[in-house]
């Protein structure tokens, strides 16, 4: 029997493609490898680029810690991936992909040298609103705030927009091969030939595509959530995010945000 891969995506805040994972019969399998790396952060780089890329995952990382309580007291208690996969008697794997400095050091030197002015634009739009209109009313709350607290939150914001820009500016392959790298290195090492894999929904399709040409018989399945469904729709029909996009500014102008 040849090796053999189960490539599961998907959306990171959601652990309906977790538990999708282990909804099959689990006998011939061996081990689960999941994206990850470890907890080390390497200050390598002396930049205010890199601090700002910094400070843009602290931030994700934030957003992900003050999610899952939140989903607790909403009854969704977290899917534990690493216990579930103990509990049925498969080893686990969580460090696949490269380093915090080594995904900053994969992007493009051009995008890492101009998105930060381009990530700092809002702050300064809405500061100068500010120095215009005193207040701004929020219909859907039915409240009034001061605008220069739109400054406020789009300058701690910044960190985060500027990694957001960057990781969809430039090219992910270098993580692609390196996790498809490091499930062929790992799973040779420890005898695996029959494992489930399972990473964020964009690297499904070049992850299996790698290790399928290490010899492995690959089973791609991405992730069924909503979010990530409809980003591959938007993806494929270039048209329709520009006209979402369009609609969601106009939107938020006209009705969330009027002047008062």
């Amino acid at each position: 029997m040849g090796k053999h891969a189960v490539v599961r995506g998907e959306f990171h805040i959601s652990d309906t493609d977790r538990q999708a994972l282990f909804d099959r019969d689990l006998s011939d399998y061996e081990a689960v490898y999941m994206e990850g790396r470890s907890n080390t952060i390497q200050l390598h780089e002396n930049t205010s680029s890199y601090y700002l890329f910094l400070l843009g995952y602290f931030t994700l990382d934030l957003g992900y810690s003050l999610v899952r309580p939140l989903q607790s007291k909403l009854g969704s208690d977290e899917y534990n991936v690493k216990k579930e996969t103990i509990d049925r008697g498969l080893e686990f794997e969580d460090e696949i992909d490269l380093e915090i400095h080594q995904i900053y050091d994969s992007y493009d030197t051009k995008y890492k040298k101009w998105l930060p002015h381009i990530s700092i634009l809002p702050v300064i739009f809405t500061g100068l609103y500010s120095l215009f209109i005193e207040t701004i009313s929020v219909i859907c709350l039915s409240i009034t705030i001061p605008s220069w607290f739109l400054t406020v939150i789009f300058a701690v914001l910044t960190p985060f927009i500027f990694m957001s820009m960057l990781m969809e500016t430039s090219s992910v392959s270098d993580r692609d091969e390196r996790m498809a790298s490091q499930i062929e290195s790992k799973s040779t090492d420890q005898g695996h030939d029959r494992i489930l894999v399972l990473v964020g929904d964009k690297h499904v399709n070049p992850v299996s595509d790698e290790i399928e040409e290490a010899g492995w018989d690959v089973e791609p399945e991405r992730s069924e959530h909503w979010i990530p469904r409809l980003s591959r729709l938007l993806s494929r029909h270039s048209y329709i995010a520009s006209l979402t996009l369009i609609l969601l500014l106009y939107a938020t102008y006209r009705y969330v945000c009027p002047v008062v």
